[in-house]
């Protein structure tokens, strides 16, 4: 099988980052790409807070849907 082999010097060319896609790390303020979740210079956790706000709206609903059943039922 003379032309079955794998071309190990062969490259897939990637994308080039654009700059518009980073944002800096809340923790050493250096630049990172725009969806990571750790920082690659210090390892910190990058939040963007979105979580955080669906959670509290969720957990408002919830509440105000229990404070009006029990509401209705007395």
């Amino acid at each position: 099988m003379p032309g079955d082999y794998f071309d190990f010097n062969a490259r897939e060319e990637l994308p080039e980052e654009n700059s518009s896609e980073k944002m800096d790390c809340l923790h050493c303020k250096k630049p990172i790409p725009s969806g990571s979740l750790f920082c690659l210079y210090c390892g910190e956790p990058v939040s963007s807070g979105r979580k955080n706000i669906w959670l509290a709206i969720t957990v408002i609903f919830v509440l105000l849907f229990f404070i009006l059943l029990i509401l209705i039922r007395v």
